[in-house]
């Protein structure tokens, strides 16, 4: 899969989300929109109820907002050519994380 530097669409100024995203990655995918991945808030994921997973519209707008309790550290992300958003966790804790979700555009870890 190939990797790319996303950017929201001309005239958008900036990401529209209903809270401050942490140490992020975002990757350009299905139908232009943007994927981004945070870290929970820069307070990590293992222990909060915080959804990490953003879908935005390409003109910034939250379109789907999930992954609560999925993750530790979201690290990495790419998006294939059929939606999927494949999510790499660097931590490990509470017997998850160290793995790849795949995460279907219908909010579901496949």
């Amino acid at each position: 899969m190939r990797m790319i530097c996303p950017t929201l669409s001309p005239g958008a100024e900036r990401a529209q989300t209903p809270r401050t995203l942490g140490a992020a990655r975002a990757e350009r995918g299905f139908k232009k929109h943007l994927w981004v991945v945070d870290r929970c808030e820069d307070k990590g994921c293992a222990d909060s109820t915080v959804a990490p997973v953003f879908q935005l519209s390409p003109d910034g707008k939250t379109m789907k907002n999930f992954g609560a309790g999925l993750f530790v550290e979201p690290h990495q992300m790419v998006v294939d050519a059929e939606g999927n958003a494949w999510v790499a966790d660097a931590g490990n804790a509470s017997g998850k994380g160290m793995q790849v979700t795949k995460l279907s555009p219908t909010e579901k870890s496949c």
